[in-house]
């Protein structure tokens, strides 16, 4: 059945544009409608009665738009502080990432030094490698021209091989003797290298020799400059010793005529002992007769002295005793130290007697 319709004729306002319209969900255009005058009030107003579900609906709208009003405040606090706590983590997290990013520059900067370093050794170690490379070339060159010339040699010798075939005989038997000799060869190449070996010995020897060399030529050059400083200071002896010797000289000059002087003297001297020699004859003469009379005396003398001493109451043959002592008068002149050689072989010692008058030494050996 058709819904019954009511029409009422209601006259409205028009709200003011600050307020809110009211909040009315699932209306359908034409079940709603009116007319506006031109002073803008509503004239009519269409109104259709509305199920229980639809009022359901609008309360609830109602009830949700009071409630909004009520908490919307605390709605817009939470999300504040839901804003504020998401804004303070990324804070935290943008200076988390910001002290990472901080960490990976320092280390991006340590890697490009290292990398920096790595390029500067990989570059010296390219140019050394490529110095090596050039190098090598060099001497794959000639080891390439080495092997043309061997190669060319090579060819010459294999023709002579096959000019030389009839002559294999020979050649095997000169083998032998090669091989012989290559033997030789080998022991006298053992040979040389311990020779060789015994060089560097001897090298290494002489290296140390002129490294005590060296110690000792510093050592006599310190010994020349001592010698040098010695030098010097003889040098000033020896100009005091020139200036000693001056005046020796002069003192040898008159010790010269000192001496001329005395010889001349000893020479007026000997004529006068070669005048006195007469004299002593006599005097001899007169020592001899004196000896005897002498010997007498002191033989009658002893027999009438009995207590004298026991060791010398008698002298041997031409010795003669005087105070109590055996004396010997030689007739022969003979210097002192034969004189004194001719005493103590006849077990006495020499004694000379001055004569205050004549000044004569008499020699005479004293019985002990």
């Amino acid at each position: 059945m058709a819904e019954a319709v009511t029409y009422a004729e209601l006259r409205f306002t028009k709200p003011p544009p600050w307020k809110a319209k009211p909040f009315t969900s699932n209306t359908a255009p034409s079940e709603v409608f009116s007319e506006v005058d031109q002073d803008g009030e509503i004239i009519y107003a269409n109104i259709s009665r509305t199920s229980p579900e639809m009022h359901r609906k609008r309360e609830v709208d109602a009830i949700y738009q009071t409630l909004w009003k009520q908490n919307s405040r605390l709605i817009l606090a939470l999300c504040c502080l839901f804003l504020l706590a998401t804004t303070m983590g990324l804070v935290g997290k943008l200076f988390h990432v910001s002290q990472h990013l901080e960490e990976y520059r320092e280390y991006i900067h340590k890697i490009s030094y290292d990398h920096e370093n790595l390029s500067s050794s990989l570059a010296l170690s390219v140019s050394t490698k490529e110095s090596t490379l050039i190098h090598t070339e060099q001497k794959l060159r000639e080891t390439e021209q080495e092997l043309n010339r061997t190669q060319k040699y090579l060819e010459a010798k294999l023709e002579d091989l096959n000019h030389f075939q009839q002559q294999l005989t020979e050649t095997r038997e000169r083998l032998h003797q090669t091989e012989e000799t290559l033997s030789k060869t080998r022991e006298d190449l053992s040979d040389s290298k311990k020779t060789l070996s015994e060089r560097e010995n001897t090298l290494q020897e002489t290296q140390e020799t002129l490294r005590s060399t060296k110690s000792t030529l510093v050592t006599t050059q310190m010994k020349l400059r001592e010698t040098e400083r010695s030098m010097s200071d003889t040098k000033n002896t020896l100009r005091a010793t020139n200036n000693n010797l001056s005046s020796t000289q002069k003192k040898l000059s008159e010790c010269e005529s000192s001496l001329s002087k005395t010889s001349e003297r000893l020479t007026s001297e000997q004529q006068g002992w070669r005048q006195t020699e007469g004299p002593l004859l006599d005097l001899k003469e007169k020592w001899s007769k004196a000896q005897q009379c002498v010997f007498n005396t002191c033989s009658e003398s002893m027999l009438e002295f009995p207590y004298t001493s026991e060791r010398f109451k008698y002298c041997p043959s031409l010795w003669i005793l005087l105070d109590g002592k055996c004396y010997f008068f030689s007739e022969r002149e003979d210097a002192r130290i034969q004189g004194d050689t001719n005493c103590k072989s006849r077990g006495s010692r020499l004694v000379t007697i001055k004569d205050s008058n004549t000044e004569l030494k008499i020699k005479t050996c004293q019985f002990h």
